[in-house]
């Protein structure tokens, strides 16, 4: 969907929140998570779309069951992590370039900062960190405005927001 502030995607997924600002260095290293997390979901949506086209094109079959071998070995490492660590319930998101807004069950305030983690990829259970500051919370759903993400992770996030938009598109148009 786009909107006058850009790009949003609308999904279910698991989010968690936390109260409270956390320290620099904390944000630089969830924006390098952010980046390889968004860099690997790239990975694994474009490697699923690209098994899409080559089932209608003749593809070297040693190289189809090498992609089979990994795809498994990936949701098995996805299921050991899942079972250490369970992801948080799912709620209804709109994630934009700058804003995040979600059903949320909790009170808070305008101006209170927290981080967001988000599961874009709930195959994928490596959460999207997101410093926020609340802008508006009433009747069950917030809103906040994304706070200090680095020029590649926000980059990263641009680029997925595009692709997912894109989709939308073709699946509305039949042509996925």
């Amino acid at each position: 969907m786009t909107t006058e502030a850009g790009l949003e995607y609308r999904a279910v997924l698991p989010l968690a929140w936390q109260d409270g600002q956390p320290a620099p260095q904390q944000i630089s290293e969830w924006m390098r998570e952010n980046i390889t997390a968004l860099h690997a979901i790239a990975a694994l949506e474009g490697a699923s779309h690209e098994r899409e086209l080559d089932r209608t094109a003749n593809v070297d079959h040693t190289t189809a069951r090498l992609e089979a071998k990994m795809d498994l070995l990936l949701q098995w490492v996805g299921k050991l992590l899942l079972a250490q660590h369970p992801l948080p319930p799912a709620t209804e998101v709109m994630l934009g370039s700058k804003t995040v807004s979600w059903k949320c069950p909790i009170s808070l305030r305008p101006g209170q900062f927290g981080v967001l983690s988000l599961y874009l990829a709930p195959r994928l259970p490596m959460p999207l960190m997101f410093p926020v500051q609340i802008q508006t919370c009433a009747g069950g759903q917030a809103q906040a405005q994304l706070l200090h993400l680095s020029e590649e992770a926000q980059d990263g996030l641009d680029r997925t927001l595009f692709r997912y938009h894109r989709r939308a598109l073709q699946a509305r148009s039949g042509r996925v």
